[in-house]
């Protein structure tokens, strides 16, 4: 009896260790230098190594609507840092990643303080569309920077959309059929927006200048946990048909009888 009740112990502490949240590492695109506006941009998000070996670097797309101005160009904007920023600084995972510190296979930061651009033409709508390279997205964040005036995104009305941060002197909502607009702007580095998406996505698209605002040209980056790009689509769990039950009861009900008519022959 007492090896028994060190064996459960024992058991019951292994399961403890492994149920320990595990800090994982937050990541951004690594943009590929860029200067032409074309809308359209590239970047990686680069793996640790670590949390998500088995994925490599995972490819990043970005795909606008012509203005005229920089759309599709990347940048390092001077001034421009996440992590001390109103809109980004405090995001889930972003300080801890630094703090680690989290670096990829050359020493670098996980999180890059880089935007690839887009932008429009005056009083006319817009678009974004972002591609993840044939990987899947969990609750993915873009992060806005650069926003003058009345910028103002337009998102599908089945995604969950939250605003996590925004610069101080912003007023961003969330207004009906998921249109994330604001006003209080003032463009540069620190005009900022930081939003989360909750769900699955291998690609994302999202109307742009949707309040009639005129033509600029807005910087984004997408921030994600690293356990969160997935090789493959999750899939949903199958649920059992209301009438199944009873279908087995019923069998269960059957087998009983047939071994009471075997025990009375």
């Amino acid at each position: 009896m007492t090896i028994f009740k060190h064996l459960k112990a024992f058991t019951f502490c292994i399961s403890c260790a492994a149920a320990a949240p595990v800090q994982a590492a937050t990541v951004s695109v690594d943009w590929t230098p860029d200067g032409i506006a074309d809308g359209i941009a590239t970047g990686v998000f680069t793996s640790t190594g670590t949390v998500a070996a088995n994925l490599g670097d995972t490819t990043v797309s970005l795909t606008s609507s012509l203005g005229g101005i920089n759309g599709g160009s990347t940048f390092v904007p001077g001034g421009l840092n996440y992590l001390f920023s109103d809109y980004a600084g405090s995001l889930p995972g972003l300080r801890d990643t630094f703090n680690q510190p989290f670096t990829d296979a050359n020493g670098q930061p996980l999180v890059r303080n880089e935007i690839g651009t887009f932008d429009w033409l005056n009083n006319q709508p817009g678009f974004v569309e972002l591609d993840f390279g044939g990987k899947f997205l969990r609750d993915p964040i873009l992060v806005f920077s650069f926003i003058q005036g009345q910028s103002a995104y337009d998102f599908a009305d089945d995604v969950d959309v939250r605003i996590l941060g925004q610069t101080f002197a912003g007023n961003a909502t969330v207004g009906p059929g998921n249109v994330v607009a604001g006003t209080g702007f003032f463009g540069g580095p620190s005009a900022g927006l930081s939003i989360s998406l909750t769900g699955v996505f291998d690609a994302l698209r999202f109307e742009t200048n949707v309040v009639g605002a005129a033509a600029t040209a807005n910087g984004l980056t997408v921030l994600v946990e690293e356990s969160n790009i997935l090789l493959e689509a999750p899939v949903s769990a199958v649920p059992v048909p209301p009438a199944l039950p009873l279908l087995l009861t019923a069998f269960a009900g059957l087998g009983l009888l047939a071994r009471h008519r075997r025990n009375t022959v």
